[in-house]
């Protein structure tokens, strides 16, 4: 079947989005756009954030037809823009004014601008005009999805601490989260001026302060079942300490289970990526020095009532992420290959993986969620296998969490003034859908950089200081 000619592919995408050239519309030779252009300038495609198109790695959503004046770049080039998007960091235009079926070229308003000759400064090709067309779609109405509202995070507890430094890990029991206290002119500088920060799933929070001989701040910390809480201790990004806290009879008692000076011989650094756990398990990654490429996996299991460790494992590679899959299945991703530790009795072995990714992630309910190097699209594996993409769009920055079939991303824009936006998905048993898109009340400005679970609620964390509750 012969390929359709740019007027073709116009009038048939025309046809297909009930889109139409006034009968009136007569190219104006004087123009020096080719007919085809102009005949697109005068459709019908003028709404905004009504069209979406998908061409190769191209994800340019809300498109509509813009007109505007032949503008000239510093190279001598002619430019005009004919598409926009949604996202009003990029417009699509063209260069060649005369051809039938021009290339399509994308500019980025922000960083590619020339202000003086009011043209961009350069451009990146996507494809040619005949060629994008059948790719563009109408957009199907989404069904109304929850907002959220913003409720102040309540910080309790015996120490005065910052509310906010570092969050660690969300769970159906709540959010772990590092409080700092306040500078003291008496403390000595190794002493360990912080706390765990346990947000519960009512919005409170209440503070659990780490007593830790060789320990100056607390480099990780992460669920190991109901009311408990597995913490790592450090010093100059050196583990020095290994601690479980247990909620008993109302109050969280610590119990630290190993302790080592920093200098001590055959001390090790802290690989950067904490401490993962399920229940009754925990892991975390050491290293010889900052940039070793041979790691050690250190796993401590719960048998009787007493926590030991119970496996050391040196592996080769720089570990890029670190998970369970399940309380008996531990995934260890090193560039360049994947591996597992699974667990026999007492014992853990390590295998091959099926698991074959190159991204960070996070493992929900079996399932790989990580987002895709672009940042605009999140992508699920089951069994190594992509099984789905869900739309994120342009973002300057994205933070991921995924727990309980549910999956969030915070999404701020590259522009300081411009709103946020937080997308979310619900798993019904097949695959993931729709949950909730709300553009974020506050900018990107406040420092909000972290979303995570306690329970069923929605915790925002802000750099500056504070968590708020969101409630959806």
């Amino acid at each position: 079947m012969p390929k359709k000619t740019a007027r073709q592919a116009l009038d048939s995408t025309l046809k297909r989005l009930k889109a139409s050239v006034p009968d009136s519309f007569a190219p104006d030779p004087a123009s020096p756009l080719h007919e085809n252009v102009q005949r697109l300038l005068a459709s019908g495609l003028t709404e905004t954030n009504t069209y979406d198109a998908t061409y190769r790695h191209h994800q340019l959503d809300g498109l509509f037809v813009v007109r505007q004046s032949v503008d000239t770049m510093r190279n001598g080039q002619p430019w005009i823009q004919l598409l926009a998007l949604a996202d009003p960091h990029y417009g699509i235009g063209i260069h060649d004014l005369d051809q039938e079926d021009p290339s399509l070229y994308r500019v980025d308003f922000e960083d590619g601008w020339d202000e003086e000759h009011s043209a961009p400064r350069r451009t990146s090709g996507i494809c040619r005009l005949s060629e994008l067309l059948p790719k563009i779609k109408k957009r199907k109405v989404e069904a109304k999805l929850p907002e959220l509202s913003l409720a102040k995070v309540q910080w309790t507890g015996d120490l005065p601490h910052k509310p906010f430094d570092m969050v660690f890990a969300s769970g159906p029991d709540g959010l772990l989260t590092r409080g700092q206290e306040r500078w003291d002119e008496s403390k000595k500088s190794a002493d360990l001026a912080q706390c765990l920060g346990i947000v519960a799933p009512d919005g409170t929070v209440e503070s659990l302060p780490y007593q830790a001989e060789h320990s100056n701040y607390i480099g990780g910390a992460t669920w190991v079942g109901e009311d408990r809480v597995a913490v790592l201790g450090h010093r100059t990004n050196v583990i020095t300490s290994v601690g479980v806290a247990e909620r008993k009879d109302g109050a969280w008692q610590l119990r630290e289970l190993w302790s080592g000076a920093p200098d001590a011989e055959g001390a090790r650094r802290s690989g950067g990526r904490g401490v993962v756990g399920a229940e009754g398990v925990f892991a975390f990654e050491s290293v010889e020095s900052r940039d070793a490429e041979r790691s050690m996996v250190h796993i401590w299991a719960e048998k009787d009532g007493e926590w030991a460790e119970v496996k050391r494992m040196d592996l080769t590679g720089r570990l890029q992420w670190i998970d369970f899959v399940s309380p008996d299945r531990l995934v260890v991703y090193l560039h360049p290959k994947s591996v597992e530790f699974v667990r026999d009795g007492d014992d853990w072995k390590l295998k091959a993986s099926k698991f074959d990714y190159k991204l960070g992630a996070h493992l929900d309910q079996g399932r790989l969620v990580t987002m895709d190097p672009k940042g605009t699209s999140v992508l699920v594996f089951e069994d190594g296998q992509q099984v789905q993409k869900l739309p994120v769009g342009t973002n300057h920055s994205a933070k991921l969490v995924a727990q309980g079939g549910r999956v969030v991303v915070y999404a701020t824009s590259k522009t300081p003034s411009a709103p946020a936006k937080v997308l979310g998905w619900r798993h019904d048993g097949t695959k993931y859908t729709s949950w909730l898109k709300v553009a974020d009340p506050h900018p990107p400005a406040t420092g909000r950089d972290f979303l995570g679970f306690a329970g069923d609620a929605l915790i925002a964390a802000q750099r500056s200081g504070g968590l708020h509750r969101l409630e959806v």
